[in-house]
């Protein structure tokens, strides 16, 4: 049991390290021993919303938000040693980070945030690769995008949004592929399974899709 001051907000696997990490509200990123339940790292901010880590354990990504500067970055953490590796700022998000995720191959990143869009990272270039705009509720009002995932193998990403719907996208090209209708409420996650993506509802619905090749 982990006895936490804050709320959390996040919670992901370290699979190489018998070990979870947990983003919290207080803004802190911890890395926490399952065993005995010791923080063996820890990162402090403004606030932490999520993280993620490389299929390999070494670097995490953590959304996160500084009162000092005013911005949501995406700081690269090289836990074991607690250094910062760098942050994914230039044409960032402008609101909450509500998900983030590795590639299969480690070298980019996704993330989905409040602010209506998905966005893919190149690390090897440290940029910006990829703006989707996949929430538009209407002319004047954006909605958010609640979770993002890649499938097929890094090469297309899935976003679950607050107008109902999944959308697939090419993340090479950033292209529109598809969308999947048929919730008839805010898509609040997706879990994305080979070429099946299950996805949840505020409609209190779960629903699974076969996504088209």
């Amino acid at each position: 049991m982990y006895i936490l001051c804050a709320q959390l907000c996040a919670v992901a696997f370290v699979l190489c390290d018998d070990a979870v990490a947990t983003a919290s509200a207080d803004g802190t990123a911890r890395v926490w021993n399952l065993t005995s339940g010791v923080v063996l790292a820890e990162s402090s901010h403004s606030f932490v919303s999520c993280l993620a880590f490389r299929s390999d354990g070494s670097l995490a990504v953590v959304g996160l938000y500084d009162y000092d500067v005013g911005v949501w970055d995406l700081m690269l953490w090289e836990w074991k040693s607690c250094r910062e590796q760098g942050r994914l700022r230039a044409m960032g998000h402008v609101d909450v980070v509500s998900s983030v995720q590795f590639s299969p191959d480690g070298f980019k990143v996704l993330s989905a945030s409040v602010d209506g869009t998905a966005k893919v990272w190149d690390l090897r270039k440290g940029e910006l690769q990829h703006t989707y705009f996949t929430c538009r509720k209407s002319d004047s009002e954006t909605g958010c995008v609640n979770h993002a995932e890649f499938t097929n193998g890094g090469r297309r990403v899935v976003t679950a949004s607050d107008d109902n719907v999944l959308e697939l996208w090419d993340s090479t090209t950033g292209a529109e592929l598809s969308t999947l209708r048929g919730h008839t409420g805010p898509v609040t996650c997706c879990s994305v399974c080979g070429p099946l993506v299950a996805s949840c509802s505020m409609d209190r619905t779960l629903r699974t899709w076969l996504l088209p090749l």
